[in-house]
């Protein structure tokens, strides 16, 4: 079957009804399981299908995996820095491989797949959005054949959403923490009668101090009243000194 036919009328309509649900989607995990199911349960001879997303300096990390196999293996990609969603991150191109290929190319990590699964084939998506590679889309099938007709285009539409649904979850959570900040930010300012430029500097300083995030010293601040080094008042109504820069 070519690629032409494997994008028949049935598979286009799933295709278009996932498309759907997944531009609803605000969080990247519930995406990531969301296409994860779609691809096991949709993809001719699908027996595992898995999506990572990159971070600093192209650090892979595990999103979703579901699949009628074990998915321990592919975690071990994360551990031991082998295997084809890191080869496929690594040099930007589609990795294709049967588990013989596999084998020679990521030998210990293949061991491990095939210890517990058994043999297949697999191939790996780089998720590009714009140039930058921002995930990885894995699928395992049970022969070499099946896996050769994985429709490319599926992880064009992929990369889409993903990209799409990363930025608004990178967007909510500055907003949030933004907003967390602000209400630390207005704690502060009422309790020493300070400047919010003042305000800021003092949690700025406590956050250095204490080794922590100033995020997450403001929503301690915010949720608790107190933080160490910035009590609330006593019961005399006088404010604890302020810290020392």
């Amino acid at each position: 079957m070519t690629l032409g036919a494997s994008l028949n009328d049935s598979f286009s309509e799933k295709l278009a009804s996932a498309v759907v649900r997944w531009s609803h989607h605000q969080e990247l995990a519930g995406f990531a399981h969301d296409c994860a199911l779609f691809c096991a349960d949709v993809l001719e001879g699908c027996t595992f299908a898995a999506l990572g997303q990159t971070g600093r300096r192209m650090r892979l990390s595990h999103l979703a995996a579901t699949g009628t196999v074990d998915d321990a293996p592919w975690h071990r990609q994360l551990q031991w820095r082998e295997g084809p969603s890191f080869h496929a991150v690594a040099t930007g191109a589609t990795v294709s491989a049967s588990a013989l290929d596999a084998g020679e190319r990521w030998p210990r990590w293949s061991a491990a797949w095939t210890a517990v699964n058994g043999h297949g084939a697999v191939r790996a998506f780089p998720l590009r959005h714009e140039d930058t590679i921002i995930g990885v889309l894995e699928l395992w099938t049970r022969r070499p054949e099946d896996a050769a007709r994985l429709p490319a285009t599926l992880s064009e539409h992929v990369a889409a959403h993903f990209a799409m649904v990363r930025r608004h979850e990178h967007l909510d959570r500055a907003l949030t923490t933004r907003t967390v900040v602000g209400q630390a930010q207005g704690i502060v300012m009422e309790r020493f009668d300070l400047t919010a430029e003042a305000a800021f500097a003092v949690l700025s300083r406590l956050s250095q101090h204490q080794n922590i995030k100033l995020t997450h010293l403001a929503r301690r601040l915010v949720a608790g009243g107190a933080v160490d080094g910035l009590t609330p008042a006593g019961d005399d109504g006088e404010a604890e000194e302020l810290p020392s820069a």
